[in-house]
């Protein structure tokens, strides 16, 4: 596979996964009652801001979704369209976490290359990936009122330590970065699903808990 044609891989997986978390972060606007712009708003900061921090910590200043506007343009299309598709009704559904937990499985494996790129070991892309997959929608909860779904729904931030690792030991293998992060993708994507629909979640303790 030659460089042009992984960086194409690339390039659409992050397309993917920036439309993915934008329909989520409209979706909760909309279940939230927010106006256009803070739907939108909310859309874009849910797809580009996992990556925003991952950037500073990884030491890519400016980060790429400033350097990159279509980025954020392409964020804001599909903001738009999505405020206005999307019925009223639908938007707390559950459907629209299969939207999250696509753009949770795309960014984890993007947030543990660029980690991998900048040398960083297996804990340090591991918590890349997680930041990656997971910063822009704790962003998106907190804004919206709401506690952070990585604190205490179904298995999910987990999930984007888990795939920056997978991503960290595929590479140690020598595969094809495209192919390592559309497997990394397809796992944590199909582990997510499984978490929704089964009710996988950590362990917890509750008040008056023995």
């Amino acid at each position: 596979m030659t460089p042009e044609v992984v960086e194409l891989a690339f390039g659409v997986l992050n397309y993917v996964g920036i439309a993915a978390f934008t329909v989520s972060g409209v979706a909760k606007g909309i279940q939230k009652g927010f106006d256009v712009f803070g739907a939108m708003f909310l859309g874009a900061l849910t797809a580009l801001g996992g990556g925003v921090i991952r950037d500073l910590i990884a030491g890519v200043i400016p980060p790429t979704a400033f350097r990159y506007e279509t980025y954020a343009g392409v964020s804001l299309l599909v903001g738009l369209v999505s405020f206005w598709t999307i019925p009223v009704q639908l938007a707390g559904r559950r459907s629209f976490l299969y939207a999250d937990a696509l753009g949770l499985a795309v960014f984890s494996a993007l947030g543990a290359d660029v980690a991998l790129s900048r040398g960083l070991g297996p804990l340090g892309v591991s918590f890349a990936a997680m930041i990656t997959g997971c910063g822009g929608g704790m962003m998106r909860d907190v804004l919206a009122g709401d506690v952070p779904i990585v604190m205490h729904k179904e298995v999910y931030a987990t999930l984007g330590l888990l795939g920056g690792f997978l991503y960290y030991v595929f590479a140690l293998a020598g595969a094809n970065r495209a192919l390592d992060a559309a497997a990394v993708t397809a796992i944590i994507f199909s582990l997510r699903l499984l978490a929704i629909e089964r009710g996988w979640s950590l362990p917890r303790r509750t008040v008056g808990q023995a």
